[in-house]
């Protein structure tokens, strides 16, 4: 009981382990805080949705041209990589950048989109070669619903990025999500793992 309330604190939702060793991989993995924990003096990840595929498709142009930025869609990057496929769809980035900010006035002020962040495959499942699918996205790239991104407000520096997305690609944070998922990576899922905090003062 201990073990599903540390794991699963919001919902006491059970793993479905299957084997001594799973619950030996667990146990060890719990001696790390969830992602979504406040722990001071400690860095913290924000993620975010930026377009959405349905609501947002009037903004969406088919050909590249001077002035617009790619859409980055899941199926264009892999594991450590932003170079897996083209895209399909534009942002005129002026428009973009009205649509993000809403009612707060462009003063060219640098947003999200403008910066290297981390992007994953929000579409997954258990039977994937690979559950999580992240990297580092370059800068002036938009990203759809499908494709959740950090929140950039300096909660982490370049090297916590690297260091954060090679322990989201890697097969024991693989394993650690299959025990739980069907088909969406949701940001309950994620603020749920439990990912060492390491920065650059930790042996």
């Amino acid at each position: 009981v201990d073990m599903i309330r540390k794991s699963s604190p919001d919902s006491l939702s059970i793993m479905e382990l299957t084997s001594e060793m799973d619950m030996q991989i667990s146990e060890k993995l719990l001696r790390f805080p969830l992602l979504g924990e406040d722990i001071p003096d400690k860095w913290k990840v924000k993620l975010k949705q930026e377009f959405n595929m349905t609501n947002d498709s009037h903004l969406f142009r088919t050909e590249p041209a001077a002035g617009r930025l790619p859409l980055y869609e899941g199926k264009m990057m892999h594991q450590f990589t932003h170079q897996w496929g083209k895209p399909k769809y534009w942002l005129d980035e002026a428009e973009a950048r009205k649509a993000l900010l809403g009612k707060t006035k462009d003063t060219g002020q640098t947003l999200d989109y403008e910066t290297y962040r981390l992007g994953f495959r929000d579409i997954a499942a258990s039977t994937n070669e690979r559950t999580m699918i992240m990297t580092v996205l370059p800068p002036n790239v938009f990203c759809p619903h499908t494709m959740p991104v950090e929140k950039i407000d300096g909660a982490i520096n370049y090297a916590e990025r690297l260091f954060l997305c090679s322990v989201f690609d890697s097969f024991v944070i693989d394993n650690w999500l299959r025990q739980r998922i069907t088909s969406h990576l949701s940001f309950f899922f994620i603020y749920g793992l439990p990912i060492p905090r390491y920065s650059s003062g930790d042996p």
